[in-house]
């Protein structure tokens, strides 16, 4: 038998990507100058010189083998996170969002590339995209090939045709860290960050939150907030004396509605862990109007909502995180999906939070995610009575999910 290569459909994804055939050390013949009637059995070609080619069926089988191997390997590469771990939460958030839409809103899509539009995008022939798929690997968490592993491969199998890859820089934008506008600031003041500064120091904030100050990035991110934060630039955002706000808390319906005292932050120490404020650090969240509370509260079938309406008595100085980072979905915004008590996004906003009150912000702003366009406020450094006060008067609010195709929200359906 005489077999070419070119009939294999494997020559052009190589050449794209730069491979070498011998790479894969192919028992392959050479054509000479001399033997030029040559055909390809499989073709009907006639073969070049110094064109190679097969004349044994196992040879074959044995190039294609160590082809899928190298290309797998060379793809795998190519796939920082996938649909099994930050990808999974994108999603999630994606998720969440598209069902709090209202009539008439555009669905969000999805970052990232499924499966099969991977492997067409990286030009390999159809007929092996199944094996390849098979034996790629994620390099985040290490899910894909055949290999069960109680950490990278708990699921123990390969990739299926839908489930998506993602580029760290997908993920980055998804979930607002806009770093080319924080560097942009931090040039204007002679300090410089790069992505893998922020990509080092929330790797540093997970295994050492506490000593974040004396990481690199940390003592950037900390000069950069108090520069602007005495320029007053325009991040630095006012919200003025009589201002009012509204803080939401959920009961069930059988309980005794709250009472004003009750709807203040928590005490210090009994606080759990938020985008804002650190287990046991206690943080005064508050919306800009009643309609956003529920989407951010979340309240069930069997809860009511206690609205409380706070009046603040002087101005106070808030840093605006949506001058600073993309204020899209999840990383500033979203509701968590992460169930363990210390969660991994919120270190990073904690440690912003830490340095404000270090600083000498009151606060930050920060965009709502729920239906219209309204802004979230996470108070500290004030006075309770003296720079922010409660009003006598809490409203009872029950509200009623509404689902509908790829969408729920939250309808007022009653007032105490």
């Amino acid at each position: 038998m005489i077999r070419c290569l070119k009939c294999m459909d494997i020559c052009e994804m190589l050449e794209y990507h730069g491979i070498e055939i011998d790479s894969l050390e192919p028992q392959v013949q050479i054509v000479g100058f001399k033997n030029n009637d040559l055909k390809c059995d499989k073709c009907g070609e006639y073969l070049e010189p110094k064109e190679y080619y097969f004349d044994d069926e196992e040879d074959v089988e044995d190039f294609k083998a160590k082809y899928i191997d190298i290309a797998a390997e060379y793809l795998s590469e190519k796939i920082e996170y996938c649909s099994h771990c930050a990808g999974q939460d994108l999603e999630d958030c994606v998720n969440t969002i598209n069902n709090n839409l209202d009539n008439g809103e555009n669905e969000m899509s999805y970052e990232g590339m499924d499966a099969y539009d991977f492997l067409f995008d990286q030009d390999i022939p159809v007929r092996y995209r199944n094996d390849i798929l098979e034996k790629l690997i994620c390099n985040s968490c290490g899910h894909g090939g055949d290999t069960y592993h109680p950490k990278h491969n708990p699921d123990g199998g390969p990739f299926e045709i839908n489930d998506r890859f993602y580029t760290k820089e997908e993920i980055d934008h998804f979930y607002g860290v806009n770093y080319d506008s924080l560097s942009l600031l931090g040039k204007q003041y002679g300090i410089f960050f790069s992505n893998d500064d922020f990509a080092n120091f929330q790797e540093y904030l997970y295994s050492s939150p506490l000593l974040a100050y004396r990481h690199t990035t940390g003592t950037k991110i900390f000069s950069l907030l108090n520069k602007i934060f005495k320029d007053n630039q325009e991040v630095v955002w006012t919200i003025q004396d009589g201002a009012k706000v509204y803080r939401g808390r959920t009961r069930k319906k059988d309980i005794e509605k709250l009472t004003p005292d009750k709807l203040w932050n928590p005490p210090e120490g009994e606080a759990s862990h938020g985008r804002y404020n650190s287990v046991g650090i206690s943080v005064l969240y508050c919306c800009e109007n009643k309609e956003g509370i529920p989407y951010e509260i979340h309240p069930k079938h069997d809860e009511m909502v206690d609205i409380g309406e706070f009046v603040v008595k002087k101005n106070l100085k808030l840093l605006d995180v949506s001058n600073l980072f993309e204020m899209f979905t999840g990383f500033f915004s979203e509701e968590n999906v992460e169930s363990k008590a210390v969660k991994k996004a919120y270190l990073l906003t904690n440690f912003i939070r830490d340095c404000c009150q270090v600083i000498g912000y009151h606060g930050v702003r920060y965009k709502g995610v729920g239906k219209g366009n309204y802004y979230n406020y996470a108070f500290f450094n004030f006075k309770a009575v003296d720079d922010i006060d409660i009003m006598a008067n809490v409203s009872a609010i029950e509200y009623e999910i509404v689902y509908r195709r790829n969408e729920s929200k939250f309808r007022n359906i009653g007032l105490d």
